[in-house]
Formats: C-alpha cells, structure tokens, sequence
C-alpha cells in the first residue's frame, strides 16, 4: 500500500546492469530489461491458499488422532494516536489460525514458505536469453504470474511461474474449492512446511506448467491460461475480454503480414473498446427499445461505437447501466445472506446468464436489462458530450 506501488529503478554494478521498475524496499528490478532481453508479468489467478477446519478442545485441536495446543504468540500493535493494542497469534500445522464469522481455520499460503523468488528475480538480470530465464524461473516460488520475455536473438518465452499446490483426499486428487478437514490431514500439500524450507514435492512439477517457448504471439491479460489443463490451477482469472481483445488485434495484424511495431504496441495499450459493452449492447438495445422514456438512451447506445473515452455520453451510460444491471441479477440475494460487495461475481459471470436465470427472481433477463438502464437513465450529473 505504499505509494507509489512500482517505481522505477535502473541498477548498475558488479557485473549488473538492468532497469525497469520495482517494489519500494526490494534491492532488485522485478520488471524490466538487461541487455539480453526484457521480461513482465501478469497475473494468473491461481488458487495457493487452502483453508483447514479443526475439532477442538478448549484451546487445543485434534490432528491425526493427536490432540495438539495451538502455537500462541502475544504481539504488540502499535497505533498511531492511540493506545497500542496486544493480540494473539496463533498457529497450527498447515499455518496460521484465522477466526472470523464463526470459523476458526488454518490457513496454508505458499507464500508461507516461498524463499528462492528473488533468486530467480536476481538470475533474469543476469540472464542471456531464453534458456537462462526459464532456468531460473524453476526458482520462482511465488506470486503465480504469466511470465513473458523476449531476446535480443528473437526468441520468446511465456512460463507460468509459482508452486501450484496438489490437494489430495484418500489418495484422489480434489480441486481446492472447499475447506478441509485440518483433523483428519484432507487436502494436505505434500513437501510444504510453513514457515520453513519446503520441498515443494506434491506440486505441479514445472514441465507440466503452462509454457510456450517461440510462439508465434501470446497474450496474458490475467485471464484464464487455458482450458482443460492437466492440474487445477484456479478459479480466480479476471473477465477475458481484454485478452480477447488483445488476441483480436494480433490475430488480424498476423493475417495482414504487417510487422508488429511499436507503434503498433502502443496503439494496442491505447485501445478503449470495452468487450462487455459490444457484447451486451444489442442485447440491452433490444430489451429497451419499447420502453417509454428510454429513446434517447437506446440511441445513445445504438450509435456507439463501444470505446470507452472519457467525453462519450454512451460510455458512461453503460458503465452506469452495467452496475445496476449487476445489482438487479445478484445483489437481492446476496444480500439476504448477508454478503458484501466482495462476494459479487466477476463481469463475465453477470453478462452470461441466462435469459431465466434463478438469479433474475421474478424478472427475465431482458427485464432485468430494460429496467436497470431506466434507472441508470434517471441519474443525475453530467454524462460525456459526444456518442
């Protein structure tokens, strides 16, 4: 949380001579260039963090027949302008112990043991081309990003970094989309050791990451690696319509046999057409077009174009529409069961439900459509001056 969250680094020294841009306080360039070739990240959305339920006995927990204390630790909070506050840490065998909403779980994050990343940070500035990166991202225990790199010799690299964990139950590997029965040792992740040096031996081996080496192009924009993987990475990937659109763009500059500049590199970072938007607005168009009142906002929308800019009436419509629309789909029920914004799902989920969706309660979807843009019509304050 420390401004700024990036800021930019050029180190020169001792055989180094590398420059991007880095972390306040880290002695390294995470992203950037040497003379060999130039690397970034985006993320993957992979699931590393497990959940383990416990049964207990006061301040003790059962596991694997045994019951165990809770390591405890007493800690000072400092606070600024008021008193300083003690809490207890506590810690079981998978990680430190979370009590929240009634649960109480220990909790694994392979960040608990990830020690060899900046090693692998410390090898690409130091690095000669593709093979030293990919060697060296072996190393590279965590965040789970897509990493790309390029040569001075021409050659690419895309590698998914980060230890992907293999949750097991009885010996039959599960997905990580439920919280274990810490007892009982469900789900555990073979090799790991919080807090320690792990050995990391029950995880995706590296060969069996998603990696491409020389690719005629590839894109990451934080959405789905690819489908029908071998292992479970995750749930957690952003809506795809940036990759989408990205791929868009390299799949039509690759059929017209045009190079890709950097012209053309940064007119693609420029790019403000907004995939929910060409997908949803015939839709919305549709629902709406007969409903009184509403003309001038369905023209808006017929006419645009889908580019996000900041003086486009249309934009800012349907940016408002699109968080109503949300609202009336899933908002009631979230809710009623008492979760937050946090809980809403992802753009993608919202804009593919179906037309009778239990989610549109007594609406349909078109319904649910029309009657959210009468609403984000009616709101007042100045909307952009052109379509």
């Amino acid at each position: 949380m420390a401004p700024p969250v990036w800021y930019e680094m050029h180190l020169r020294g001792d055989g180094t001579d590398v420059r991007g841009v880095t972390f306040p306080g880290v002695p390294f360039v995470v992203i950037g260039e040497n003379d060999a070739g130039a690397w970034g990240f985006t993320n993957v959305g992979a699931d590393v963090v497990d959940f383990y339920e416990y049964e207990t006995e006061g301040e003790r927990y059962r596991y694997r027949g045994e019951l165990r204390d809770f390591e405890s630790e007493r800690r000072e909070i400092e606070v600024a302008g008021g008193e300083n506050r003690e809490v207890t840490v506590r810690k079981s065998v998978h990680g430190p112990v979370v009590e929240r909403e009634g649960y109480r779980v220990g909790v694994a994050w392979t960040g608990h043991s990830a020690t060899r990343t900046t090693l692998a940070i410390r090898e690409y500035a130091h690095s000669e081309g593709v093979d030293d990166v990919r060697e060296a991202t072996r190393k590279f225990d965590l965040p789970t990003q897509n990493l790309v790199y390029a040569d001075r010799d021409g050659r690419t690299l895309y590698q998914m970094t980060g230890k992907i964990p293999v949750r097991r139950i009885d010996g039959e590997t599960v997905l990580g989309d439920r919280i274990f029965d810490g007892s009982a040792g469900e789900g555990e992740w073979e090799g790991f050791e919080p807090f320690g040096e792990s050995s990391w031996d029950g995880f995706v081996p590296f060969e069996d990451k998603p990696a491409a080496v020389d690719a005629e192009y590839v894109a990451t924009a934080n959405q789905r690696v690819a489908d029908d993987l071998e292992h479970y990475i995750g749930v957690d990937y952003a809506s795809p319509y940036r990759g989408r659109r990205i791929y868009e763009r390299l799949d039509r500059r690759a059929a017209s046999g045009d190079p890709v500049t950097p012209e053309f590199v940064a007119d693609l970072q420029r790019d403000a057409r907004d995939g929910r938007a060409a997908d949803l607005v015939p839709q919305l168009v549709d629902a709406a077009a007969e409903r009184d009142g509403l003309s001038d906002a369905v023209d808006a929308l017929r006419e645009w174009d889908y580019r996000m800019t900041p003086d486009s009436r249309a934009a800012s419509l349907f940016s408002r529409w699109f968080d109503r629309f949300r609202e009336r789909a899933v908002g009631p029920v979230l809710d009623e069961a008492g979760l937050g914004e946090e809980y809403r799902p992802r753009d993608w989920v919202v804009a593919t439900l179906p037309d009778e969706d239990p989610w549109f309660g007594d609406e349909t979807r078109s319904a649910a459509m029309a009657n959210a843009l009468a609403a984000a019509a009616e709101l007042p304050g100045r909307l952009g001056g052109r379509q």
